[in-house]
């Protein structure tokens, strides 16, 4: 469940965050900000007016399925600033990468325009970086930033590294060229607030809340399938189980100690899951994959990179400079 229930919804949020605490104590005279890509980064900014004497700070987040930004305003306000930049200038952009890849051939790494539309996309595109810095520079331009004595707050969750991570791999050269753009932006930025507020005025800290591995594909890795691993894992602890995401499992603690098991049984279990536990129906026949009876935690998540795979990545890529150069 998204703790944020999907509306930026702050009453989970079970402490103050610095911003809160910091807003409190300047009596709601600093100007504080976000700009992201879903509900749940508000806990970057704080909890807005749902604390008792909070005010309703400036916070946007991207809503996929609508293509526009939104916030909850019981709680916070929506940056007026940010109209325009929506699903047509992201398309304008998109227009723009063609040559990022070395070819001019109407595409950004084989992708076309249109495809980078799509909502489970979007945010993995260096158009929507420089959408989200262009929102950054204008709520410093109008929502008052440094323009008293009072520190002010302006937190930016860059939401497409993560993104193309999932959707191409992180050592894909969308990734790269992801990266590429939010370095851009980055510089933007900083050449903006020097502008605006002053060179040694302001500080900026950067953070991160995990990496990411290579995708299996690219490694010999195997995927585990989500769903069959919670069907086995009730078929052989019983409804004790909430859910399985990407990188956890949730267990019924109540479940659980009804049953007398501990949670270093269900890990030995997991830690056990072969690649053939992992296949729905476990029909193998010819398709069965060779070291299917291999345990999944190596296989499915390799740690190591494969040297092989970052051969042929470079290659490529020296290959699509060659081409640039060369091209009349």
């Amino acid at each position: 469940m998204d703790t944020w229930n999907d509306e930026g919804d702050p009453r989970f949020l079970e402490v103050p965050t610095v911003g809160d605490d910091y807003d409190r104590s300047a009596g709601n005279r600093s100007v504080q900000a976000l700009i992201g890509a879903e509900g749940w980064h508000l806990g970057l900014l704080g909890r807005g007016s749902y604390d008792t004497g909070g005010d309703r700070d400036l916070a946007a987040w991207w809503d996929r399925d609508g293509a526009r930004w939104r916030t909850n305003a019981r709680y916070y306000t929506m940056p007026p600033w940010l109209q325009g930049l929506d699903a047509e200038r992201l398309a304008a952009y998109d227009r723009t990468l063609d040559p990022l890849d070395g070819l001019t051939d109407g595409r950004w790494f084989g992708h076309a325009p249109e495809s980078l539309a799509d909502p489970s996309v979007r945010p993995a595109t260096p158009s929507f970086a420089r959408l989200e810095f262009d929102g950054a520079i204008r709520l410093i331009d109008h929502g008052g930033f440094g323009t008293d004595d009072v520190t002010d707050l302006l937190a930016i969750e860059v939401e497409s590294p993560d993104q193309a991570g999932h959707v191409w791999g992180s050592t894909s050269p969308e990734e790269e060229s992801v990266l590429s753009e939010v370095d851009r932006g980055i510089a933007r930025l900083v050449a903006h607030v020097d502008r605006q507020v002053g060179k040694g005025r302001y500080v900026v800290a950067f953070t991160a809340d995990h990496g990411q591995e290579m995708l299996p594909e690219s490694t010999g890795g195997w995927r585990i399938n989500g769903a069959e691993l919670k069907r086995d894992l009730v078929a052989k602890f019983g409804p004790v189980v909430t859910r399985v995401a990407a990188g956890e499992i949730y267990l019924d603690h109540a479940a659980m100690a009804r049953a007398g098991l501990t949670a270093s049984e269900v890990s030995a279990f997991v830690a056990g899951y072969t690649i053939r536990d992992a296949t729905p129906g476990r029909r193998m026949s010819s398709s069965r994959p060779r070291g299917s009876t291999r345990r999944c935690s190596p296989v499915c998540s390799p740690a190591a990179t494969s040297r092989a795979s970052l051969r042929r990545r470079s290659r490529a890529s020296a290959s699509r400079r060659t081409r640039r150069a060369s091209s009349p």
